[in-house]
Parts: structure tokens; sequence; C-alpha cells
């Protein structure tokens, strides 16, 4: 949970960069936003419930799949029409 918190610090947050202008950038800036990511991770775990295996399975055949296609042809449709 560190490392994927440090790697998204890093990708999307700008790792050692300070988000204010004016204070100096430092590793310091690094470890809070890998901290914050963090308790992010854990706060999203304990507030939602995990779903069991029927229930994905479910939403994955019934939403997700037919939200799928529906995309496809929807972008296909843009990338022929343009």
């Amino acid at each position: 949970m560190l490392w994927l918190s440090g790697i998204t610090a890093i990708l999307f947050f700008g790792g050692w960069l300070s988000p204010i202008p004016f204070l100096p950038s430092s590793i310091v800036w690094f470890i809070l936003k890998t901290l914050v990511v963090c308790f992010l991770i854990i706060k999203v775990r304990a507030n939602y419930p995990r779903y069991r295996y029927d229930q994905l399975m479910n939403i994955g055949w019934k939403i997700f799949l037919p939200f799928a296609i529906g995309y496809f042809f929807f972008v296909t449709g843009i990338l022929i029409i343009s």
C-alpha cells in the first residue's frame, strides 16, 4: 500500500515538488503526499463494503459489459463520422 501510494504521488501529484510555489521542494512533500494517498486508500477500504464474487459477476455482466459495448460503438461512430 505504501509502494502504491508512493507511485501515485510521483505520477499524479508531482512527487517531491512543492504544491505551494514559494515553499521549497523536498522529500518532506513526497512523504506527506504518500501518507495522504495511503490514508485515502485506508479510508475507502474501511467505509465501503466488499462485494461477494456473485455480486461482482452480476455487476460485470449486467452493467459493465453493456456499457463497454455501447461505448465501443459510440467511439467507433465518432471516428467514422470525423
